[in-house]
C-alpha cells in the first residue's frame, strides 16, 4: 500500500499450484534417489566383508562396477533436482 501511495513500482508474486505439485514430487524423488544410493553403498560394504571367499570376488567386482554407474546417474539426477529446486525457490 505504501509503495502505491508513494508512486513506486509494486512487485506481485503469484504461486503456481502445478509448480508446487511438481516440487513436492521432485522432493519425493530426491529422497528416493538418496535412499537408493545409500542402499547400494551398504550392499557393497557387505560384499567387501565376503571378499576373502573366492566365489564372492566376481560378485564383488560386478557390484562395484554397477555401483559406480548407479552412483554417477544418481548424482546427475540429484543435480537436476537441485537446479529445479533452486529455480522454484526464487
Amino acid at each position: 500500500m505504501r509503495l502505491v501511495l508513494l508512486n513506486k513500482p509494486v512487485s506481485v508474486v503469484t504461486r503456481d499450484q502445478s509448480a508446487d505439485d511438481l516440487m513436492r514430487e521432485v522432493t519425493r524423488v530426491r529422497v528416493e534417489v538418496s535412499r537408493l544410493g545409500n542402499n547400494s553403498n551398504q550392499a557393497t560394504k557387505r560384499l567387501h566383508t565376503l571378499s576373502q571367499i573366492s566365489e564372492f570376488r566376481s560378485h564383488l567386482e560386478q557390484q562395484n562396477s554397477q555401483n559406480e554407474e548407479i552412483l554417477a546417474v544418481l548424482e546427475q539426477v540429484k543435480s537436476v533436482i537441485n537446479k529445479l529446486a533452486d529455480q522454484w525457490l526464487r
